[in-house]
């Protein structure tokens, strides 16, 4: 899971790895939704989903409500043999200071938090492991993966100047590519 506040937003980036050990390799489609995720009250207009496609392109899925579950949605792909990616954003408001709290739909054996620099978080069940050298990002580990809850105070800043000339906002550090006419 990876914050970044900005701008009164948070942008959250749940990425959820799914193994397809079939033997013998098949593709797996299940009946009901392959993935099913909680997003926090709020963020339902903003939810996107992709699933990793072939050569590394972003397939997007469109997340369907689950009928039985309040605040969970759903998303519908045939998993390939091997790792498959499916990445979830959304955005909630962002007054400076948040509780996020979230709790899985499906199990989870391990969550990982990235929290974006310039922004502190504190929780029970998060521990701080270390910072990313490149993108400055804290990372931490969740304890309880069913339900956990961080408290984000501070807006996200964009990483020092990279060597090789590269400054803070570029598009390699960014995520956002300039196009000039």
């Amino acid at each position: 899971v990876i914050l970044q506040p900005r701008g009164g937003k948070l942008l959250v980036t749940e990425l959820y790895v799914l193994q397809n050990d079939s033997d013998p390799p098949a593709s797996y489609a299940p009946a009901r939704a392959t993935l099913r995720f909680w997003v926090p009250e709020g963020a339902h207009r903003s939810v996107q989903a992709s699933i990793l496609g072939v050569g590394g392109i972003p397939v997007p899925l469109g997340p369907q409500p689950d009928p039985a579950s309040s605040g969970v949605l759903g998303v519908s792909h045939a998993l390939k043999p091997g790792e498959n990616r499916i990445e979830v954003t959304y955005h909630l408001d962002y007054p400076g200071a948040l509780l996020f709290e979230t709790r899985a739909a499906e199990k989870v054996e391990r969550t990982r938090l990235a929290v974006a620099q310039g922004v502190t978080a504190t929780g029970e069940s998060v521990r701080f492991l270390a910072t990313d050298p490149q993108m400055k990002f804290s990372i931490y580990d969740v304890a309880q993966n069913d339900s956990w809850s961080v408290k984000l105070t501070g807006e996200a800043r964009q990483p020092e100047a990279a060597a090789g000339g590269e400054g803070a906002g570029s598009e390699r550090d960014s995520g956002i590519t300039e196009m000039k006419s």
